[in-house]
């Protein structure tokens, strides 16, 4: 009885990841349409040129772009990389994201959480001792931002993503 309950529960599983797979996929949004949600000027850092990149891998369509950012202050070494991308609701983006916000983690050096930010899903990790941190948000099942510091306190993660109009980039498509 065991075996056909736990093959019965496979079968739903397999059955509902191949109607996953076997929507249409949608397009990814041009590069340019993601350009805006890189902050232009931010004070006390100085911005480096916008890049971007157009993948298709297996079928999966993937677009990004990125931009670093480097304090300008003396003495000061924090550096910050901002990245959206456009999964296109690509299955393996939500799936990486359904169950987040049940993770959490921390210890002396750092933590790593997952919880909602602004309705969103999100995964936010800090390495104390050097530094190092990312927060990682799912954007309408969509979009996927990314920001990562190095020499800078673990509170400068949300502070940037604050920069990001987030209710435009849900509603980009």
């Amino acid at each position: 009885m065991r075996r056909c309950a736990i093959n019965g529960l496979m079968l739903v599983v397999v059955l509902a990841a191949a109607r996953i797979l076997a929507q249409p996929a949608a397009k990814p949004v041009h590069y340019s349409k993601l350009l805006p949600f890189l902050p232009a000027k931010v004070a006390g850092f100085i911005a480096e040129e916008p890049q971007h990149s157009t993948v298709t891998v297996m079928g999966v369509k993937l677009t990004e772009v990125w931009r670093g950012y480097r304090q300008n202050n003396a003495g000061t070494t924090g550096e910050v990389t901002v990245k959206v991308a456009d999964g296109a609701q690509n299955p393996f983006f939500m799936a990486a994201y359904a169950d987040a916000r049940q993770f959490a983690q921390e210890g002396l050096a750092g933590y790593q959480k997952g919880f909602t930010l602004d309705g969103c899903p999100a995964i936010e990790q800090y390495v104390a001792a050097t530094k190092e941190g990312s927060l990682h948000v799912l954007v309408a099942d969509r979009h996927l931002v990314e920001i990562t510091v190095r020499g800078l306190d673990s509170a400068s993660l949300q502070e940037w993503w604050k920069k990001i109009d987030v209710q435009k980039l849900a509603a980009l498509r």
